[in-house]
């Protein structure tokens, strides 16, 4: 009976300094910039990228427009409405960086605590449920911590492959000025005959093309890429733990403490 009773107040002592550590020490520094300066780097850089694509897809339609004749003018309207899906990407990298520093303090200067909380009741009530409902909280709130820096660095390596396709669309502004006024690409491609015309159609269909795959990628890596990373770790931890989060079944059978299997 004693033993029980020690190993009662052991467990007590240590969750309540897991708490008190968690809000006092850790949460400051796990919400604060300076912890998260390489994830808030990465996607600054992400967000200097996707403004660079909407300047040069800005400029691009702008000099496209200006060519003489009708026939480029939809593809000029295709190349400007690129920038509308930029502001999606510029949204997201904003989420993210909000969310970095957000997680940090609710995870633990609120989850943590109150998964210790839990444990605690536990402790004096035996609930196996409450001994669960804990962990799972513990778990939830450590994943939602660690999800965006991870996905971050997956999503860097995913750019860094396509660096090239991104890299051409962000400065592709300059070759469509430096060909408009030169004078040779337009001039030397629209003469004569109305296959040239379609020549003209097919460049600026390759420009447009290049523009669609890097909004594609910034799409897939700052949108997409997250909300599967969320969903496959949830499915992950509900796979290893069964998590229900259903606060209907907290009565259950009791546990002792010192003979849990």
């Amino acid at each position: 009976m004693k033993k029980e009773v020690v190993i009662k107040i052991v467990w007590v002592a240590i969750l309540i300094v897991v708490a008190l550590i968690s809000i006092f020490v850790i949460s400051p520094k796990a919400s604060s910039v300076e912890f998260h300066h390489k994830t808030i780097e990465s996607l600054d850089n992400k967000k200097i990228t996707a403004m660079g694509i909407t300047t040069a897809a800005s400029v691009a339609a702008l000099t496209i427009d200006a060519i003489p004749g009708d026939f480029t003018t939809p593809i000029a309207s295709q190349v400007a409405e690129i920038g509308t899906y930029l502001l999606i990407v510029v949204g997201a990298i904003m989420l993210e960086k909000i969310l970095l520093t957000l997680t940090g303090s609710l995870t633990f200067s609120i989850i943590i605590p109150i998964a210790c909380a839990l444990y605690l009741i536990y402790i004096f009530l035996g609930n196996i449920k409450l001994r669960e409902l804990a962990v799972r909280l513990a778990v939830f709130g450590l994943v939602i911590f660690f999800i965006i820096p991870f996905s971050v660095k997956i999503t860097d390596k995913i750019e860094a492959d396509y660096k090239e396709t991104i890299q051409y669309a962000k400065n592709i502004d300059v070759v469509v000025e430096e060909k408009a006024e030169s004078g040779n690409w337009f001039d030397n491609l629209i003469e004569n005959t109305k296959n040239s015309v379609n020549n003209v159609i097919e460049k600026l269909k390759q420009i447009l093309n290049e523009f669609i795959d890097a909004v594609a990628i910034l799409i897939i890596t700052t949108c997409v890429m997250p909300i599967l990373m969320f969903m496959f770790v949830f499915w992950v931890i509900k796979f290893m733990f069964g998590v229900t989060f259903d606060l209907s079944k907290i009565k259950g059978k009791k546990e002792s403490v010192v003979d849990k299997k």
